[in-house]
């Protein structure tokens, strides 16, 4: 069987890093709460929001073995921007024990 990597949301869990976690089974929930902080009449920016996510997720590798005790936790704040060349993004995620991760990502996803 290959390798598919756990991908939550088009991005990992928070406070994980991609492919830490692979199976064929994926269970995963998100909640995520979006202020627009500024909005502007610039070329360049047009608005900045901040982020705040919180998801619990996992993979499995049978369907069988998935179970809501096994769910892995994650929550990150970041600030996002729409801009002429489109989205940009600085995510924070923290993790079950002391874990944390950094994203960023600039223009649209394709």
């Amino acid at each position: 069987m290959p390798d598919r990597g756990y991908y939550f949301l088009g991005f990992p869990l928070l406070g994980y890093q991609r492919r830490e976690f692979t199976g064929p089974d994926m269970l995963g929930f998100g909640a995520t709460y979006r202020w627009k902080m500024k909005e502007y009449q610039l070329k360049a920016v047009k608005a900045v929001y901040l982020n705040l996510a919180a998801q619990a997720a996992n993979v499995w590798t049978t369907r069988d073995a998935m179970s809501l005790n096994d769910l892995r936790y994650g929550t990150g704040i970041g600030l996002h921007a729409d801009t002429i060349t489109g989205p940009i993004r600085l995510d924070f995620g923290f993790g079950e024990q002391n874990r944390y991760s950094v994203y960023f990502s600039a223009g649209f996803d394709f």
